[in-house]
C-alpha cells in the first residue's frame, strides 16, 4: 500500500485518540460485575458470539481452553540472560517432519499470559516454532515472572519497567537460543501485539538477522535515522479505530519507501486496538479483522520465511 492511499484511508477510518491507558483491558478476559451492582441506565451491548475456527487463534475469553485441548508438545525453558534472571520461555512445537522457521512471540503489556501462550500453540499449528519470552522474568514477587503477580493490573505496571532496550537485550538472547533448536531451520521472525507490535518493529531496526518482522496494532518507530538499518520485511495490521496507533503508520511507511525497505501496512475497518485479543467486542467488527489479519500474517512469513 503506497503512502498516499494510507493517508487516505486513515483519514477514513481514524477516530479520536484513545484514552490514556490504552492498554488496560489488553487480551484480558472480560470480569462480571459484582454481584448487587446498579444497573447502568442504558445496558451495555451484549458480548458478539463470535465462532471458534480452527485456523485462527482464540480471543482471550478463551485461550484457557485452546490450551488444554492442544496437541502439541509445548514446554517452559529457561534461556540464559546475561547478567540477570533467565527469561522463562514457552516453546511449542509443530507437527511436522522438516525443519521449521521460528517465531518469536511478544506478548502485550499484560505480560506471559495465557493468550500469549495460546497464541504461540496456535503458530505451531500453522507450522512454526513459536518461541515466547516472559519479558517480565525476575520482576515479579519473589523474582517471579506473569504468574507471580496477584492480578493483571499489576502485571501492567510492573511493564514500565521493561524498556525497548532490555526488551531488545532479551530478544536477542531468546534469539539465539531459538536458532539452536535441533529442529529449527536457521530463519526467524518476531510477532508482537500491542506492547510487544511496538517491539517486534523496534527489533527489525536492531537486529539485521532478523528475517521478517509482524507488527499488531504496535505504534511505529519514532527514530526515522534508524530506519536504515532495517533487513527484514514488515508487516503491519491494525483497527481501524485505532488512531494513536495508525498515526505513526504513514510517517513510518513514506520514510521506508524513501529507502527502498519494505513495509506492507493494513487497516481493518471498525476494529478496536487488541482486536485479535477482544473478538467478542465492537459488535463482530474485532472478530472480522481477525478473519481477515491472521491468514494476512501467516502468507506474509511464509513468503519471507
Amino acid at each position: 500500500m503506497r503512502a498516499a492511499s494510507v493517508m487516505a484511508l486513515l483519514g477514513a477510518l481514524l477516530l479520536p485518540a484513545c484514552a490514556a491507558d490504552e492498554h488496560a483491558s489488553h487480551a484480558e478476559p472480560a470480569r462480571q460485575a459484582p454481584a448487587g451492582a446498579a444497573v447502568a441506565a442504558q445496558a451495555a451491548p451484549a458480548a458478539f458470539d463470535y465462532p471458534q475456527i480452527e485456523a485462527l487463534p482464540p480471543g482471550a475469553d478463551r485461550a484457557q481452553a485452546a490450551i488444554d485441548r492442544s496437541p502439541r508438545h509445548g514446554e517452559w525453558v529457561e534461556v540464559a540472560n546475561s547478567g540477570g534472571t533467565p527469561i522463562r520461555t514457552w516453546v511449542v512445537y509443530p507437527e511436522r517432519s522438516d525443519k521449521a522457521p521460528v517465531i518469536l512471540v511478544i506478548h502485550t503489556i499484560g505480560g506471559l499470559n495465557p493468550w500469549a501462550r495460546a497464541l504461540a500453540d496456535q503458530l505451531a499449528e500453522d507450522g512454526y516454532i513459536a518461541v515466547a519470552p516472559d519479558f517480565l522474568s525476575g520482576l515479579g514477587p519473589n523474582g517471579g515472572g506473569t504468574d507471580a503477580f496477584a492480578s493483571p493490573d499489576e502485571a501492567r505496571k510492573a511493564m514500565s519497567a521493561v524498556t525497548p532496550a532490555d526488551a531488545a537485550a532479551k530478544l536477542d538472547r531468546v534469539r539465539e537460543y531459538a536458532v539452536k533448536i535441533p529442529a529449527a531451520n536457521g530463519k526467524t521472525a518476531t510477532m508482537g501485539f500491542c506492547w510487544g507490535g511496538s517491539r517486534s518493529f523496534e527489533y527489525a531496526l536492531h537486529q539485521p538477522g532478523l528475517n521478517a518482522a509482524v507488527v499488531f496494532y504496535g505504534s511505529s518507530p519514532e527514530d526515522h535515522a534508524g530506519y536504515a538499518t532495517i533487513n527484514a520485511p514488515i508487516l503491519g495490521l491494525y483497527g481501524g479505530d485505532d488512531a494513536r496507533v495508525n498515526a505513526t503508520i504513514e510517517p513510518a511507511l513514506a520514510e521506508l519507501e524513501k529507502l527502498g525497505k519494505i513495509f506492507e501496512p493494513e487497516i481493518y475497518e471498525g476494529a478496536g486496538h487488541g482486536f485479535v485479543g477482544s473478538q467478542s467486542d465492537r459488535n463482530g467488527a474485532n472478530f472480522r479483522a481477525t478473519e481477515k489479519a491472521w491468514p494476512r500474517a501467516l502468507a506474509f512469513l511464509r513468503k519471507h520465511l
